[in-house]
């Protein structure tokens, strides 16, 4: 049996003949890209249960192979088995809580299932991954991990302070990407989250300023403008954009 299928953007992808892969794992059952190929091969042929059958014994040997873990979800989507992808992916965060193929999955499944309140959170938990913000974090993990002995770093008040710190990124990292998306009512959340965690900085009370003005909120587009200029007084953009309102009033 052989098989060609169209991909997303209407080119197709070559044949491939089961029957060849078949007799490839007869011949060397112990290779297991063989059969993770196999598994593939069914899901390009809409063979979802037999595919399903491939990935399911590959785990068997390596329970905790994410990239089999997230093959299976991609065919449970596939075949509109929504409940039993949720299940796989969130399986692929006990194991690796940060990978964004499992959260772009994850996210996908809520839309099908017209779940968006959850893609939505799904979302954002994706944008902080992606951002470069996640080395940050990461980094600051291993040096916890690193250093977990030293009197200075076990101090509470500093573990807290610099969590706070980092997480203020986040949140205008996110207000930025609303704010690119003219969704300017997320944006006005996130960057109000991020300067209550750092009320000092010119540049997010100044996109907060303009966020207010495109959503007609212009008195709150002054007081921000006036919070970035007064924080920096030498701040022409926040001037600028601050005598533009006064000339529009």
């Amino acid at each position: 049996m052989s098989y060609e299928s169209e991909t997303k953007n209407g080119t197709r992808k070559p044949k491939i003949r089961l029957s060849s892969i078949n007799n490839a794992l007869k011949m060397s059952t112990k290779n297991m890209p063989i059969w993770f190929n196999l598994g593939l091969a069914y899901k390009y042929a809409k063979m979802f249960e037999k595919s399903i059958e491939v990935f399911k014994y590959l785990l068997q040997i390596d329970p905790e192979n994410i990239k089999t873990l997230n093959a299976l979800g991609e065919v449970y989507l596939e075949n509109h088995e929504y409940n039993k992808a949720i299940e796989v992916f969130k399986k692929i965060f006990e194991i690796d809580p940060n990978n964004k193929s499992g959260w772009a999955n994850l996210g996908e499944v809520y839309v099908k299932k017209g779940d968006y309140y959850r893609a939505s959170k799904v979302h954002e938990h994706a944008m902080i991954i992606k951002s470069e913000l996640f080395n940050e974090w990461n980094n600051y993990g291993l040096y916890f991990k690193r250093k977990e002995k030293s009197d200075d770093l076990i101090n509470p008040v500093n573990q807290e302070l610099n969590i706070k710190i980092i997480k203020g990124k986040i949140w205008k990292k996110i207000g930025l990407y609303y704010f690119n998306k003219s969704d300017f009512l997320n944006a006005i959340q996130f960057f109000k989250r991020s300067l209550k965690i750092n009320p000092n900085n010119k540049n997010v009370w100044n996109k907060l300023g303009i966020a207010y003005q495109k959503n007609n909120q212009l008195e709150k587009a002054i007081n921000a403008f006036k919070r970035a200029v007064k924080i920096d007084p030498k701040y022409e953009i926040a001037w600028n954009n601050l005598k533009k309102l006064y000339e529009l009033k």
